[in-house]
């Protein structure tokens, strides 16, 4: 069973960060703070699951935007923040690894994210995007098919692929595979990994081979599993660098844009050589060096990607 699900935290004030007024909420929690939008819609915002809502600090905000961490299940706070700075209505939600969730990556309900986006459209916003890295721009990208609403999606280090669970489901059971997953009740197809794959000598392993391989032994059912991007009419924004150690992102963002261009549709699309998995947005602090996994790139390469990143996003999102 491959894993490699990491630490979390989690956020249970309400107040001001950055003279924001921002709210945090978990399952357990719920403090009521004066924000502009009624404190019952930030609830509905985040569903059943903790998170937070960052509002930005002029008024009446035409653009909603979903924030999708990756394996790591943070919620992105200093994300959501910064689009704040810029004017959207930011939300982050952690969609897996909370209470009454499943601790992995398994069956994940794609209507989970579908009805943040529900509310964004109750609240009367202009403009519904969504931005996911790694694992989360592979949601991302699914939305991006899945719900016509959305007018933007941004992919950092992305897929274009689903791909088999990452960690236990609900039940508690994380093999034999399953998908990361589902719509409508039924799983979405996926690749599973190959069980010839080993990760070498390399001390934090480098996956991306068993993704190469895995599409390689599993070629029979890659393409119902592949994500359908040609039927997005969503303006799409995929950011990759090509140093990223955890999966080809380079590779399948240019695959992705190859399969919307024979569609007739445009991509935009932000690469840096020596970046890795996880760029740096302005603003951000460095993450912290994985000890499970390889990301490659290095956190100059990754700040450069993350400020190019930054100004494609802002000027897809017209913020």
């Amino acid at each position: 069973m491959l894993m490699f699900i990491e630490g979390s935290y989690r956020n249970d004030l309400v107040g001001r960060i950055g003279g924001h007024r921002a709210a945090w909420f978990d399952t357990q929690m719920t403090i009521k703070f004066g924000l502009n939008v009624e404190h019952g819609n930030l609830q509905r915002l985040l569903g059943d699951c903790e998170g937070v809502v960052f509002e930005p600090k002029r008024p009446n905000p035409s653009v909603g935007v979903l924030i999708l961490s990756g394996s790591s299940g943070q919620i992105a706070s200093r994300r959501c923040e910064l689009l704040a700075d810029c004017g959207a209505l930011a939300v982050s939600i952690r969609w897996f690894g909370g209470p009454g969730q499943s601790t992995g990556i398994c069956e994940i309900p794609i209507e989970r994210f579908i009805s943040v986006f529900d509310e964004f459209e109750n609240l009367g916003l202009e403009k519904l995007a969504v931005v996911g890295v790694s694992k989360g721009a592979e949601a991302a990208l699914l939305l991006s098919c899945i719900d016509s609403r959305l007018d933007a999606a941004v992919a950092i280090s992305p897929s274009a692929y689903v791909w088999a669970n990452l960690g236990p489901g609900i039940d508690g059971v994380g093999h034999p595979y399953r998908s990361c997953w589902t719509f409508q009740g039924s799983p979405i197809p996926f690749i599973p990994y190959s069980d010839r794959w080993s990760p070498g000598t390399e001390v934090p392993p480098s996956y991306s081979g068993l993704y190469q391989l895995s599409l390689v032994e599993f070629s029979g059912v890659a393409e119902a599993a592949r994500i359908r991007v040609e039927m997005a009419k969503t303006n799409l924004l995929l950011v990759a660098g090509g140093d990223d150690k955890l999966w080809p992102s380079d590779a399948f963002a240019r695959e992705i844009i190859l399969r919307r261009k024979r569609a007739g549709l445009d991509s935009a699309y932000v690469y840096l050589e020596g970046a890795g998995h996880r760029p740096i947005l302005p603003g951000e602090d460095a993450p912290v060096p994985s000890s499970v996994r390889s990301c490659g790139g290095s956190e100059v390469a990754d700040r450069l990607l993350g400020g190019m990143a930054w100004e494609a996003m802002i000027d897809l999102l017209k913020l």
